[in-house]
């Protein structure tokens, strides 16, 4: 469907009109760019008047190309970062830049379009956003690893980077299969991916918590790591050598799951050792003691 319309540059006698043949697609885009410009007939957009700025250069026009394919891979990297960082606004932004350029081509723009078309259809992230800030309690669904719907109440939740994904470190009501020890069994990390798209975030009753709960691990740290270890802020509440031995290093850290900890320690080997609580250290040696049957071919 085409649309004619005429165009009256100057409303006087020796005027020319112009007229223009445009797709309705077409004439929307035009009248979404005089909106955007300010150039209107009392609230109507008017596109007479965008073209008077065109011809009289108050607007200049550019090719819609020419941009390095770099430049393209680093705003992708950048809305990627963003959408994992929960700044979806600013992602939606970068996203809608991005499908404006003809030098996107797919895979990329039908990835950023399917994106696009996801966050209007749910708005779960940010629902729970908003219910962080509010500090307000709310329930929520979640696939387990076999893909078993959980239902969770939640009491206190922040949106974290583990490793290369984003969770919800949360606080909430259920305790079944948690692997955690017993005093941080109300904690979670709640994958973001596997909360499902059609997931409906509800409020529920209830205070909020101030934070989750934590315990404080001690650590002694041996060999180079004694010396080349850096305190981590707000969570290491203790940084010193020992009193009995100048070579040992002593950190007290309060944590609040000892699966992201102990994910961290081991990658330090034999040159750092859990000292207490004696719960976390047991379970570590057990764990040790696995895997050393695993390398020996003693397991069974």
């Amino acid at each position: 469907m085409y649309v004619h319309f005429v165009l009256f540059p100057e409303m006087t006698r020796k005027s020319r009109a112009i007229t223009l043949s445009l797709s309705e697609v077409n004439k929307k885009r035009l009248e979404a760019l005089s909106l955007d410009f300010g150039l209107t007939w009392g609230e109507k957009p008017n596109i007479s008047k965008l073209v008077k700025a065109v011809a009289e250069q108050k607007l200049k026009l550019s090719k819609n190309f020419g941009w390095h394919s770099h430049l393209i891979s680093a705003l992708y990297k950048a809305f990627n970062h963003l959408k994992d960082e929960g700044e979806l606004g600013e992602a939606e932004e970068l996203a809608l830049l991005l499908l404006e350029r003809s030098e996107l081509r797919d895979p990329l723009r039908s990835e950023i379009n399917a994106w696009l078309n996801k966050i209007k259809k749910n708005d779960w992230r940010r629902c729970i956003e908003r219910f962080i800030i509010s500090q307000t309690a709310f329930k929520l669904c979640y696939l387990g690893p076999s893909e078993t719907p959980h239902e969770y109440h939640i009491h206190h939740a922040s949106l974290v980077r583990h490793e290369d994904r984003m969770y919800l470190d949360c606080w909430c009501e259920e305790v079944d299969e948690s692997d955690e020890i017993e005093v941080l069994r109300h904690n979670r990390s709640l994958r973001l991916d596997r909360i499902p798209d059609e997931s409906e975030i509800i409020r529920i009753d209830g205070p909020w918590r101030k934070s989750r709960d934590n315990i404080e691990v001690e650590l002694h740290l041996f060999n180079r790591l004694a010396k080349t270890y850096r305190p981590k802020t707000n969570v290491d509440l203790k940084f010193e050598f020992s009193r009995t031995n100048p070579n040992i290093r002593v950190v007290v850290r309060s944590i609040e799951s000892t699966f992201w900890f102990l994910r961290e320690i081991r990658r330090y080997g034999p040159d750092c050792m859990i000292v207490r609580p004696v719960a976390l250290r047991d379970s570590h040696i057990h764990s040790l003691q696995m895997s050393l049957k695993v390398y020996t071919g003693s397991m069974g």
